[in-house]
């Protein structure tokens, strides 16, 4: 297997059957705020073969301490157009498919092997986690507020779903988050895809990974 030079270095690390999956897979991530500007960032730089990006949003100000793929430049523009410029700017080996839509009971789920979460809400997320299930698709949950994160890998039929963990939580609205949390968590958001699509390692199924960037905790619950 001849390897592109963007991927080389982590070629030996992952191995050419890891690499054709990621080529052959393909991804939807469900908001492009803080953790899905990060998640498609590295998916890209992953070599992951076609990439759907989701969000109806356009890029605010308040935006850009923690949103990685934009900048003062992009203010007010739709978050997917700006996203799939810079992305195909980093790589042109993945097929990037933009959705200016929100993610509603209208949606219609593409095709792909694995979800990220990367929205900002519980009740789009349930909606999210519903759609998810109807087709089987593997979902990788992630969450930041303030100083605080969690990860968990929703397998349907292995464990629960995303409203049975989280069925006691309400939204409150927007809240801060601190930065270096965001990329913290999106990055294990795209490693848990990553082994997910190769079959490596040890996935967060039945486990919720909760980071505390404040005090340097990372500990994993069993579900």
């Amino acid at each position: 297997m001849l390897i592109n030079p963007i991927f080389d270095r982590h070629a030996g690390l992952l191995g050419s059957n890891c690499l054709k999956k990621l080529q052959r897979s393909s991804v939807l991530i469900a908001g492009l705020g803080g953790l899905g500007s990060t998640v498609a960032q590295l998916l890209v730089r992953t070599g992951i073969g076609t990439l759907h990006i989701v969000d109806h949003d356009t890029v605010e100000e308040s935006n850009l301490n923690r949103q990685l793929l934009y900048t003062s430049k992009d203010i007010g523009k739709p978050k997917v157009e700006i996203a799939k410029k810079r992305l195909a700017e980093i790589s042109a080996h993945t097929k990037v498919m933009p959705h200016k839509v929100k993610i509603d009971a209208n949606f219609d789920m593409p095709d792909v092997d694995v979800i990220v979460d990367c929205l900002d809400s519980f009740s789009d997320r349930f909606i999210l986690d519903e759609m998810a299930e109807e087709a089987d698709i593997p979902l990788v949950h992630g969450g930041v507020a303030r100083f605080h994160g969690q990860v968990t890998v929703i397998r349907y039929g292995l464990t629960q779903t995303l409203r049975e963990i989280f069925e006691a939580v309400e939204d409150s609205g927007p809240v801060p988050v601190y930065p270096p949390l965001v990329v913290a968590v999106a990055s294990i958001q795209a490693s848990e895809t990553v082994k997910l699509l190769c079959g490596m390692g040890e996935n967060l199924i039945n486990r919720l990974l909760i980071v505390d960037m404040l005090n340097n905790t990372f500990d994993v619950i069993d579900l």
